[in-house]
This record gives C-alpha cells, structure tokens and sequence, in this order.
C-alpha cells in the first residue's frame, strides 16, 4: 500500500469522523468539506439542500462521484415533565442497540452530553430485547422540563451517538462509529486533493458530498436532477452477512463492486471501465448483492448509467462498525484510477 495515501486518508478520517452531520444537520461537516475544497484552489457549491460540491470541468460527459456525510441519528422532539429528552431516529438504528449508549445532543449553544439509560440487571425482566424507541429517553441531569431551556434544549433538536474510533489486530482494521460513511467523506477529499492537479481534457467530473442519504437518499437525488450527469459512481461501505443474502464477498478482500440492490442494478459500461481499471492496476475487486440503497440509486433514477465502490463493512449501524484499512484504501486508489481515466481518456 502507498503509505502516504493511507496516512492522509487515516488523518482526514480522524478529522471528519469528529464533526456531527445528522441528516438534515449536515452544515458542520458541509462548511469543513467547503474550506478543504477551497484550499485546493477549486470551487466549492451548495445547493439548497445542503449538498457541497466541485467540479473539475473539460466540457463533454460528466461523471458525479458521491460519499454522503449523513450518519444514523436521533432527533429529539419532546421534553417531558421530567426532563427526560424523547425522540425519533433519524434513519435505520435499532432501540436494542440504542441501550446503554453515551449521546451529544446539538443546540445552538453548544454540544450537551448525556446517556441513554439502561434498566439495571437487578430490576430487569429479561425482556429488553423488545423494547421500542418510544420507552427510550435522553438523560442530560435535568430533574424538570424548565431546566432544558437554560441548556438551550428547544425540541426539534438532532442528537448523535458519541464518535469513536480505534483499532483492531495492530491497526489492519478500523472500528467505531461513524465509519458509515465518513470513510468514503475522507477518502473523497483525499481524491480531490489529487485529482485537482489532473488536466480534463474531453469530460468534466463533479465530486459531491450528499446529504440524508440515511433517510432516503435524499440530497443525491436533488443533486442528480439537476446535474443530470451522463454517469454517477458512489462511494460507501457496504454491508457484510452471510452469502445468501449478499453474495460471496467479504471483509479483507478488496473494495466491493456493487452490481445489485433494491434500488438499482449496477451499469455495465461504467462496471467495465472500473474492472478493466482494477485489472491493470492489480487490483482484486468482489462483486456483492447490497441489502439496502446508495446513492447509486439517484442516479439510475434521473437516467444516469450508474455503480458503486465499496468499503465492505461488519455491524452496520452500530456504535463498533468495522472494515480493514486495506479494503478502504484499495476502494480510494481504484476510483482514483478511474477518474483520472475518465478525465484523460473518455474512455467509458
């Protein structure tokens, strides 16, 4: 592995994975990936759903490329006479996991932490696993509905599961949270950091950072109307279980092509350039079944011939969420390689 590209890519993780983006609350990490873009001597846009992006334009067809910023949330939308701060999940978490979890809730005036509680062993009924989002509750330390106003706690309010991240077997693995999808955010910015320097010469590539991916693949999609790129890659993790239900890829193995999922089935034409990419390069790519939806899938939807490259990842949308450094980096270098084909050569 190139050691340089996988130290800026662990830098730029340890930096993004820090910043809250529920979705629809983006902006912070929106404003981060703007000045990085900035800095490049590239322009950074928005739209008016929160999306940021750039583009790296010479003329003929276009290439959108995506990682959304979006994490799985909560959005507090009650505070009741207790104190205790109820609320919604914002995209696919499970009250089971929720159980006993350290939160930051996010006001206007500052980050406020505090818990979800867990029912002591000695006064549980075994029955935990049951348990619906509606029994769930925040605890800040307040003993009154009163005393969130002084926190600025004013419902509606996003609240995100406390970031971690570590490592596993001296460092060959990543886990924590939210690795879905702030890998694909930090390998993203590192693409721009290169591909700035590459001369277009016959097609124009748009490097994007979506938003509400997690609630339905929102911000790709309004980002993909109005483009209305000829072809659409996304960048994301990609959910591992057994090969029933996903086909015979796995974690440590190499970046995923994702040929298939409820929303879309992979482009040919786009799925070749990628594999013919990978196979001059060396590089191993499976091929998997995906058991949810990309941003892939907005793109299909708005006519563009679209595919996905994947960071294979175990416990999904969980606090410990888990990939090897080696998957994640062979994931960046293959779409480096292919947009800077894209850009030279045409050659879809």
């Amino acid at each position: 592995m190139d050691k340089q590209l996988l130290a800026e890519l662990e830098e730029t993780l340890k930096e993004v994975i820090k910043i809250p983006a529920p979705p629809g609350f983006e902006e912070p990490l929106a404003q981060q990936v703007s000045k990085e873009i900035k800095s490049l001597g590239l322009k950074p846009e928005r739209d008016n759903l929160g999306n940021a992006y750039t583009r790296i334009d010479g003329g003929g067809p276009v290439l959108l490329i995506t990682a959304h910023m979006d994490e799985t949330a909560l959005l507090i939308h009650h505070v009741d006479e207790m104190g205790r701060l109820r609320f919604k999940t914002l995209g696919g978490l499970k009250p089971m996991m929720l159980y006993s979890q350290h939160v930051i809730v996010h006001t206007s005036k500052e980050e406020v932490p505090g818990i979800i509680p867990a029912i002591p062993p000695h006064l549980g009924k075994g029955d935990e696993k049951q348990i619906s989002i509606e029994e769930l509750y925040i605890d800040v330390g307040l003993e009154s509905k009163d005393e969130a106003q002084d926190l600025g706690i004013n419902p509606p309010l996003p609240a995100t599961l406390k970031p971690t991240l570590s490592g596993l077997r001296k460092g060959e693995i990543l886990v924590g949270r939210p690795l879905d999808n702030r890998v694909s955010v930090a390998a993203l910015l590192t693409l721009a950091r290169r591909l700035v320097n590459i001369e277009a010469k016959t097609s124009t590539l748009i490097l994007a950072w979506t938003v509400q991916e997690e609630v339905g693949i929102r911000g790709a999609r309004a980002l993909a109307s109005r483009i209305q790129p000829d072809y659409m890659l996304a960048l994301d993790v990609m959910t591992y279980s057994s090969p029933p239900a996903t086909g015979g890829y796995k974690p440590g193995g190499g970046p995923v092509l994702r040929i298939y999922d409820r929303s879309m089935i992979s482009c040919k034409k786009l799925d070749r350039l990628i594999l013919d990419t990978a196979s001059q390069n060396g590089i191993t790519v499976q091929r998997g079944v995906g058991v949810g939806g990309t941003d892939a899938a907005a793109g299909w939807m708005e006519g563009a011939c679209s595919s996905g490259i994947m960071t294979p990842s175990q416990y999904t949308h969980s606090t410990v969420e888990k990939i090897y450094k080696r998957d994640w980096f062979l994931q960046t270098k293959l779409t480096l390689l292919t947009a800077t084909r894209f850009l030279r050569e045409n050659t879809v």
